[in-house]
Protein backbone atom coordinates (compact mmCIF):
# COMPACT_ATOMS: atom_id res chain seq x y z
CA UNK A 1 0.00 0.00 0.00
CA UNK A 2 2.80 2.26 0.88
CA UNK A 3 3.87 2.02 -2.93
CA UNK A 4 0.74 2.82 -4.32
CA UNK A 5 0.79 6.00 -2.03
CA UNK A 6 3.83 7.11 -3.56
CA UNK A 7 2.53 6.41 -6.69
CA UNK A 8 -0.19 8.27 -6.21
CA UNK A 9 1.58 10.85 -4.88
CA UNK A 10 4.30 10.56 -7.21
CA UNK A 11 1.51 11.10 -10.22
CA UNK A 12 -0.36 14.02 -8.37
CA UNK A 13 2.78 16.08 -8.15
CA UNK A 14 2.47 17.17 -12.10
CA UNK A 15 -0.68 18.00 -11.83
CA UNK A 16 -0.46 20.15 -8.71
CA UNK A 17 2.39 22.04 -10.54
CA UNK A 18 0.26 23.05 -13.93
CA UNK A 19 -2.19 25.18 -12.10
CA UNK A 20 0.51 28.12 -10.88
CA UNK A 21 2.41 27.57 -14.35
CA UNK A 22 -1.42 28.48 -16.50
CA UNK A 23 -1.86 31.56 -14.01
CA UNK A 24 1.47 32.67 -14.93
CA UNK A 25 0.67 32.47 -18.61
CA UNK A 26 -2.53 34.02 -17.93
CA UNK A 27 -0.54 36.77 -16.06
CA UNK A 28 2.19 37.66 -18.76
CA UNK A 29 -0.85 37.50 -21.21
CA UNK A 30 -2.55 40.15 -19.04
CA UNK A 31 0.65 41.83 -19.29
CA UNK A 32 1.19 41.70 -22.80
CA UNK A 33 -2.26 42.77 -23.40
CA UNK A 34 -2.29 45.73 -21.16
CA UNK A 35 1.45 46.70 -22.67
CA UNK A 36 -0.70 46.57 -26.67
CA UNK A 37 -3.16 49.09 -24.95
CA UNK A 38 -0.63 51.35 -23.78
CA UNK A 39 1.01 50.95 -27.06
CA UNK A 40 -2.00 51.66 -29.01
CA UNK A 41 -2.94 54.50 -26.51
CA UNK A 42 0.50 55.91 -27.23
CA UNK A 43 0.41 55.35 -31.01
CA UNK A 44 -2.91 57.36 -31.19
CA UNK A 45 -1.50 60.15 -29.13
CA UNK A 46 1.83 60.89 -31.10
CA UNK A 47 -0.31 60.58 -34.71
CA UNK A 48 -0.35 63.63 -35.95
CA UNK A 49 -3.42 64.36 -37.87
CA UNK A 50 -2.94 65.84 -41.35
CA UNK A 51 -4.56 69.48 -40.57
CA UNK A 52 -1.92 70.03 -37.93
CA UNK A 53 0.82 69.22 -40.11
CA UNK A 54 -0.96 71.64 -42.77
CA UNK A 55 -0.89 74.14 -39.47
CA UNK A 56 2.42 73.24 -38.76
CA UNK A 57 3.81 74.16 -42.81
CA UNK A 58 1.79 77.41 -42.46
CA UNK A 59 3.15 78.20 -39.23
CA UNK A 60 6.87 77.61 -40.96
CA UNK A 61 5.67 79.12 -43.90
CA UNK A 62 4.86 82.35 -42.12
CA UNK A 63 8.38 82.54 -40.23
CA UNK A 64 9.95 81.90 -43.55
CA UNK A 65 8.58 84.63 -44.90
CA UNK A 66 9.28 87.00 -41.63
CA UNK A 67 13.11 85.83 -41.85
CA UNK A 68 13.37 86.72 -45.88
CA UNK A 69 11.81 90.17 -45.64
CA UNK A 70 14.23 90.25 -42.44
CA UNK A 71 17.18 89.03 -44.72
CA UNK A 72 16.01 91.54 -47.24
CA UNK A 73 16.31 94.34 -44.79
CA UNK A 74 19.99 93.69 -43.78
CA UNK A 75 21.18 92.91 -47.14
CA UNK A 76 20.24 96.33 -48.06
CA UNK A 77 21.47 97.92 -45.70
CA UNK A 78 24.84 96.25 -45.74
CA UNK A 79 24.58 97.37 -49.16
CA UNK A 80 23.88 101.26 -48.43
CA UNK A 81 26.86 100.79 -45.77
CA UNK A 82 28.99 99.61 -48.03
CA UNK A 83 28.73 102.08 -50.33
CA UNK A 84 28.93 104.65 -48.27
CA UNK A 85 32.16 103.20 -46.75
CA UNK A 86 32.66 103.50 -50.36
CA UNK A 87 32.01 107.06 -50.64
CA UNK A 88 34.04 108.10 -47.65
CA UNK A 89 36.93 106.83 -48.48
CA UNK A 90 37.13 109.02 -51.43
CA UNK A 91 35.73 111.66 -49.79
CA UNK A 92 38.19 111.59 -46.79
CA UNK A 93 40.90 111.31 -49.49
CA UNK A 94 40.03 114.33 -51.33
CA UNK A 95 39.87 116.02 -47.62
CA UNK A 96 43.54 114.67 -46.56
CA UNK A 97 44.92 115.91 -49.73
CA UNK A 98 43.41 119.16 -49.20
CA UNK A 99 44.12 119.77 -45.71
CA UNK A 100 47.97 118.46 -46.67
CA UNK A 101 48.06 121.60 -49.38
CA UNK A 102 46.49 123.52 -47.04
CA UNK A 103 49.59 123.06 -44.15
CA UNK A 104 51.90 122.92 -46.76
CA UNK A 105 50.34 126.69 -47.74
CA UNK A 106 50.18 127.04 -43.83
CA UNK A 107 54.04 126.29 -43.65
CA UNK A 108 54.94 128.71 -46.42
CA UNK A 109 53.18 131.38 -44.66
CA UNK A 110 54.36 131.12 -41.45
CA UNK A 111 57.84 131.26 -42.48
CA UNK A 112 57.21 134.22 -44.51
CA UNK A 113 55.90 136.23 -41.70
CA UNK A 114 59.15 135.08 -39.66
CA UNK A 115 61.49 136.04 -41.98
CA UNK A 116 60.20 139.32 -42.41
CA UNK A 117 61.60 142.56 -40.17
CA UNK A 118 60.34 142.62 -36.78
CA UNK A 119 58.95 146.40 -37.23
CA UNK A 120 55.94 144.76 -38.15
CA UNK A 121 52.64 146.51 -39.66
CA UNK A 122 53.03 149.66 -37.50
CA UNK A 123 56.27 150.27 -38.71
CA UNK A 124 55.77 149.51 -42.31
CA UNK A 125 53.05 151.87 -42.11
CA UNK A 126 55.54 154.53 -40.80
CA UNK A 127 57.77 154.26 -43.38
CA UNK A 128 55.27 155.24 -45.84
CA UNK A 129 56.34 158.31 -47.80
CA UNK A 130 52.67 159.58 -48.99
CA UNK A 131 48.94 159.13 -47.70
CA UNK A 132 48.33 157.40 -51.24
CA UNK A 133 50.89 155.06 -50.08
CA UNK A 134 49.75 154.63 -46.69
CA UNK A 135 46.65 153.41 -47.54
CA UNK A 136 47.72 151.39 -50.15
CA UNK A 137 50.15 149.47 -47.62
CA UNK A 138 47.30 149.57 -45.04
CA UNK A 139 44.66 147.68 -47.13
CA UNK A 140 47.53 144.99 -48.44
CA UNK A 141 48.24 144.43 -44.96
CA UNK A 142 44.02 143.81 -43.97
CA UNK A 143 44.00 141.96 -47.06
CA UNK A 144 47.19 139.71 -45.77
CA UNK A 145 45.90 138.83 -42.45
CA UNK A 146 42.22 138.37 -43.36
CA UNK A 147 43.96 135.99 -45.81
CA UNK A 148 45.78 134.25 -42.66
CA UNK A 149 42.99 133.91 -40.87
CA UNK A 150 41.14 132.40 -43.49
CA UNK A 151 43.90 129.83 -44.17
CA UNK A 152 44.09 128.98 -40.09
CA UNK A 153 40.01 128.71 -40.03
CA UNK A 154 40.16 125.99 -43.23
CA UNK A 155 42.82 123.96 -42.17
CA UNK A 156 41.11 123.82 -38.75
CA UNK A 157 37.56 122.82 -40.72
CA UNK A 158 39.77 120.79 -42.96
CA UNK A 159 40.51 118.86 -40.14
CA UNK A 160 37.31 118.68 -37.89
CA UNK A 161 35.73 117.33 -41.22
CA UNK A 162 38.67 114.52 -41.52
CA UNK A 163 37.73 113.27 -37.89
CA UNK A 164 34.06 113.62 -38.02
CA UNK A 165 34.34 111.39 -41.66
CA UNK A 166 37.19 108.97 -39.52
CA UNK A 167 34.43 109.03 -36.88
CA UNK A 168 31.84 107.64 -39.08
CA UNK A 169 33.62 105.71 -40.59
CA UNK A 170 35.09 103.81 -37.51
CA UNK A 171 30.91 103.63 -36.62
CA UNK A 172 30.07 102.16 -40.17
CA UNK A 173 32.65 99.62 -39.93
CA UNK A 174 30.96 98.27 -36.48
CA UNK A 175 27.63 98.61 -38.28
CA UNK A 176 28.91 96.23 -41.20
CA UNK A 177 30.60 94.00 -38.84
CA UNK A 178 27.58 93.38 -37.15
CA UNK A 179 24.97 93.59 -40.55
CA UNK A 180 27.46 90.55 -42.02
CA UNK A 181 26.95 88.56 -38.27
CA UNK A 182 23.24 89.36 -38.66
CA UNK A 183 23.10 88.11 -42.02
CA UNK A 184 24.90 84.74 -41.52
CA UNK A 185 22.60 84.10 -38.71
CA UNK A 186 19.47 84.97 -40.24
CA UNK A 187 20.86 82.92 -43.46
CA UNK A 188 20.97 80.28 -40.93
CA UNK A 189 17.71 80.46 -39.69
CA UNK A 190 16.66 80.65 -43.38
CA UNK A 191 18.34 77.04 -43.95
CA UNK A 192 16.20 75.50 -40.68
CA UNK A 193 13.25 76.84 -41.36
CA UNK A 194 13.56 75.14 -45.04
CA UNK A 195 14.61 72.03 -43.60
CA UNK A 196 12.09 72.19 -41.12
CA UNK A 197 9.34 72.79 -43.98
CA UNK A 198 10.58 69.77 -45.49
CA UNK A 199 10.40 67.69 -42.75
CA UNK A 200 6.69 68.80 -42.72
CA UNK A 201 6.36 68.25 -46.61
CA UNK A 202 7.30 64.63 -46.07
CA UNK A 203 5.00 63.80 -43.51
CA UNK A 204 2.73 65.74 -44.71
CA UNK A 205 3.08 63.96 -48.51
CA UNK A 206 2.68 60.41 -46.20
CA UNK A 207 -0.72 61.26 -44.29
CA UNK A 208 -1.95 62.63 -47.65
CA UNK A 209 -1.14 58.82 -48.93
CA UNK A 210 -2.70 57.29 -45.90
CA UNK A 211 -5.76 59.73 -46.29
CA UNK A 212 -6.05 58.85 -49.82
CA UNK A 213 -5.53 55.18 -48.80
CA UNK A 214 -8.42 55.25 -46.12
CA UNK A 215 -10.86 57.39 -47.95
CA UNK A 216 -10.97 54.25 -51.07
CA UNK A 217 -11.07 52.10 -48.32
CA UNK A 218 -14.47 53.69 -47.26
CA UNK A 219 -15.48 54.12 -50.60
CA UNK A 220 -14.83 50.45 -50.95
CA UNK A 221 -16.64 49.29 -47.83
CA UNK A 222 -19.49 51.64 -48.76
CA UNK A 223 -20.05 49.41 -51.79
CA UNK A 224 -19.21 46.34 -50.02
CA UNK A 225 -22.35 47.73 -47.39
CA UNK A 226 -24.49 48.25 -50.29
CA UNK A 227 -24.09 44.86 -51.84
CA UNK A 228 -24.92 43.40 -48.17
CA UNK A 229 -27.79 45.32 -47.66
CA UNK A 230 -29.16 44.37 -51.05
CA UNK A 231 -28.63 40.82 -50.89
CA UNK A 232 -30.26 40.85 -46.96
CA UNK A 233 -32.99 42.78 -48.32
CA UNK A 234 -33.70 40.13 -51.07
CA UNK A 235 -33.34 37.43 -48.90
CA UNK A 236 -35.53 38.70 -46.16
CA UNK A 237 -38.05 40.37 -48.51
CA UNK A 238 -41.53 41.07 -46.83
CA UNK A 239 -40.07 39.66 -43.24
CA UNK A 240 -39.78 43.86 -42.42
CA UNK A 241 -42.98 45.88 -42.24
CA UNK A 242 -41.92 49.18 -44.81
CA UNK A 243 -41.57 52.11 -42.36
CA UNK A 244 -43.55 55.61 -43.45
CA UNK A 245 -42.77 57.55 -40.98
CA UNK A 246 -40.32 60.41 -39.78
CA UNK A 247 -36.58 59.39 -38.73
CA UNK A 248 -35.58 60.03 -35.41
CA UNK A 249 -32.32 61.76 -34.71
CA UNK A 250 -30.15 59.29 -33.56
CA UNK A 251 -28.14 61.36 -31.36
CA UNK A 252 -28.03 64.51 -29.64
CA UNK A 253 -25.39 66.94 -31.15
CA UNK A 254 -24.92 69.46 -33.68
CA UNK A 255 -24.28 68.65 -37.67
CA UNK A 256 -20.84 69.03 -38.50
CA UNK A 257 -20.65 67.81 -42.20
CA UNK A 258 -23.10 67.01 -44.32
CA UNK A 259 -24.03 64.86 -47.18
CA UNK A 260 -23.10 64.87 -50.33
CA UNK A 261 -20.19 65.63 -52.96
CA UNK A 262 -17.34 68.04 -51.27
CA UNK A 263 -14.13 69.59 -52.20
CA UNK A 264 -11.56 68.09 -49.30
CA UNK A 265 -9.28 71.20 -48.22
CA UNK A 266 -6.75 69.01 -48.13
CA UNK A 267 -6.39 66.45 -50.91
CA UNK A 268 -7.62 68.83 -53.02
CA UNK A 269 -9.77 67.09 -54.61
CA UNK A 270 -13.67 66.05 -54.86
CA UNK A 271 -15.11 63.11 -52.42
CA UNK A 272 -18.42 61.86 -51.40
CA UNK A 273 -19.71 61.64 -47.95
CA UNK A 274 -22.27 59.90 -47.29
CA UNK A 275 -24.35 60.54 -44.55
CA UNK A 276 -24.16 63.54 -41.97
CA UNK A 277 -21.50 63.74 -39.18
CA UNK A 278 -23.38 64.72 -35.57
CA UNK A 279 -20.62 65.35 -32.87
CA UNK A 280 -21.19 64.39 -29.64
CA UNK A 281 -18.89 63.43 -26.48
CA UNK A 282 -17.71 59.53 -26.16
CA UNK A 283 -20.55 57.28 -24.62
CA UNK A 284 -23.64 59.52 -25.83
CA UNK A 285 -26.50 56.94 -26.43
CA UNK A 286 -27.25 56.48 -29.86
CA UNK A 287 -31.01 55.12 -30.74
CA UNK A 288 -32.67 53.20 -34.09
CA UNK A 289 -33.84 56.10 -36.24
CA UNK A 290 -37.11 53.72 -37.08
CA UNK A 291 -37.95 50.23 -35.77
CA UNK A 292 -36.77 47.20 -38.03
CA UNK A 293 -34.18 44.52 -37.69
CA UNK A 294 -30.56 44.53 -37.49
CA UNK A 295 -28.31 43.48 -40.26
CA UNK A 296 -24.81 44.09 -39.09
CA UNK A 297 -23.53 45.04 -35.22
CA UNK A 298 -19.70 44.66 -35.34
CA UNK A 299 -16.10 46.58 -36.71
CA UNK A 300 -16.63 47.34 -40.22
CA UNK A 301 -13.59 48.75 -41.57
CA UNK A 302 -12.86 52.37 -42.05
CA UNK A 303 -16.65 52.73 -39.84
CA UNK A 304 -15.17 51.04 -36.95
CA UNK A 305 -17.59 49.92 -34.58
CA UNK A 306 -20.78 49.51 -36.61
CA UNK A 307 -24.77 49.37 -36.48
CA UNK A 308 -26.93 48.66 -39.55
CA UNK A 309 -30.88 48.21 -39.59
CA UNK A 310 -33.30 47.45 -42.02
CA UNK A 311 -36.81 49.20 -41.99
CA UNK A 312 -38.74 47.26 -44.70
CA UNK A 313 -39.59 48.94 -48.08
CA UNK A 314 -35.55 49.25 -49.02
CA UNK A 315 -35.14 51.83 -46.28
CA UNK A 316 -32.15 51.16 -43.95
CA UNK A 317 -29.29 53.29 -41.91
CA UNK A 318 -26.19 52.71 -40.32
CA UNK A 319 -24.46 54.26 -37.34
CA UNK A 320 -20.70 54.37 -37.57
CA UNK A 321 -17.74 54.86 -35.14
CA UNK A 322 -19.56 53.57 -32.40
CA UNK A 323 -17.86 52.89 -28.71
CA UNK A 324 -19.99 50.26 -27.54
CA UNK A 325 -22.69 48.30 -29.40
CA UNK A 326 -26.19 46.94 -27.47
CA UNK A 327 -27.53 44.89 -30.14
CA UNK A 328 -26.86 42.03 -32.05
CA UNK A 329 -27.23 40.33 -35.52
CA UNK A 330 -31.30 39.58 -36.67
CA UNK A 331 -32.33 41.49 -33.09
CA UNK A 332 -35.69 43.65 -33.66
CA UNK A 333 -35.63 47.28 -32.44
CA UNK A 334 -38.29 49.88 -32.31
CA UNK A 335 -38.25 53.55 -33.11
CA UNK A 336 -35.93 55.22 -30.07
CA UNK A 337 -34.13 51.92 -28.49
CA UNK A 338 -30.49 52.21 -27.66
CA UNK A 339 -28.58 50.58 -30.15
CA UNK A 340 -24.94 52.13 -29.23
CA UNK A 341 -23.03 55.07 -27.75
CA UNK A 342 -21.39 58.03 -29.92
CA UNK A 343 -17.41 56.58 -30.08
CA UNK A 344 -14.00 57.43 -32.43
CA UNK A 345 -13.36 53.80 -34.10
CA UNK A 346 -12.45 53.61 -37.10
CA UNK A 347 -11.09 56.35 -39.59
CA UNK A 348 -12.35 58.87 -37.13
CA UNK A 349 -10.72 62.02 -35.53
CA UNK A 350 -12.96 62.54 -32.74
CA UNK A 351 -16.04 61.37 -30.96
CA UNK A 352 -19.04 61.73 -33.71
CA UNK A 353 -21.88 59.74 -35.09
CA UNK A 354 -21.89 58.60 -38.43
CA UNK A 355 -25.38 58.59 -39.57
CA UNK A 356 -26.35 56.83 -43.15
CA UNK A 357 -29.45 56.10 -44.72
CA UNK A 358 -29.90 53.79 -47.63
CA UNK A 359 -32.34 52.92 -50.61
CA UNK A 360 -32.09 49.37 -51.40
CA UNK A 361 -28.18 49.82 -50.17
CA UNK A 362 -27.28 53.27 -51.64
CA UNK A 363 -26.67 56.11 -49.44
CA UNK A 364 -29.11 58.91 -49.79
CA UNK A 365 -28.97 62.13 -47.79
CA UNK A 366 -31.31 61.77 -44.62
CA UNK A 367 -31.81 65.54 -44.07
CA UNK A 368 -35.84 66.09 -44.64
CA UNK A 369 -36.63 62.80 -43.43
CA UNK A 370 -35.93 63.52 -39.41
Amino acid sequence: MKWLALAVLAIGMPVQQKKPTVDKLKQSLNSVERRQKELASRLSKTRRATKVVVGDIQRVDGKLTDVRAKLKQTTTRLGECREEQRELAGDLDVANMRLAEKREELRRRLRAIHMQPKMGVVGALVRSESLANLASRKAVMERIAQYDRELFEEVARLQATIKSKKSRQDRLVQEVFGLQQRQVSQKGELEDFRAEKQVYLGELQDQLRKLRREYDELERESRRIEAQIRAYQVRNRGKVSPWKGSLLMPTQGRITSGFGSRFHPILKQRRMHNGVDIAAPTGTPIKAAAPGVVIYAGRRGGYGNCVMIDHGGGLSTLYGHCSRLFVSNGQRVGRGDKIAAVGSTGLSTGPHLHFETRIDGRPVNPMGRF
